[in-house]
């Protein structure tokens, strides 16, 4: 979702620093809502309704094993419940001096790791704790004006 002025101070301040209008990033692969939010840490979900107001990027297809497929999920399943990365979000994010915790993950960081899992190119060499929501909207050119119509494997941008 783009920030607008109901928006969390913290919300703001991602944007003002990232110079983007985004300021959160969520998955949704295979029927799970994956998530990564500051107080919550990672929460894996079933797939919810579609919320007004937030942008979607649908990815269409992937064409992978399906071997890979039940990794992916089976590890993505395994990180539910970690913690947010805050040390990762204070040093990666806004000193830059590429610097995260092992098991825990803020949203642009988990979803990117998420991505290069499952193949995509685009983030293939990225470190995921250099990577905001702005970043993720940049490279996979999010049109807030895109019609969805076959949500398979959506990022989530708010």
């Amino acid at each position: 979702r783009r920030v607008n002025k109901n928006s969390s101070f913290y919300s703001k301040l991602i944007c003002w620093w990232t110079k983007s209008n985004y300021y959160h990033v969520e998955l949704i692969y295979d029927q799970l809502w994956v998530s990564s939010m500051e107080g919550e840490g990672v929460t894996i979900k079933d797939s919810q309704p579609l919320h007004d107001g937030w942008v979607y990027k649908d990815f269409g297809s992937i064409d992978i094993s399906e071997t890979r497929h039940v990794n992916v999920r089976d590890w993505i399943i395994a990180q539910d419940d970690l913690e947010y990365d805050w040390l990762g979000i204070f040093f990666a994010q806004v000193l830059k001096l590429r610097r995260h915790t092992l098991n825990k993950w803020f949203c642009s960081e988990f979803v990117t790791k998420i991505l290069q899992l499952l193949g995509f190119k685009e983030v293939f060499d990225l470190e995921p704790h250099m990577v905001s929501p702005g970043q993720l909207a940049k490279i996979f050119k999010v049109d807030i004006n895109e019609e969805l119509l076959y949500p398979n494997l959506l990022s989530v941008i708010k």
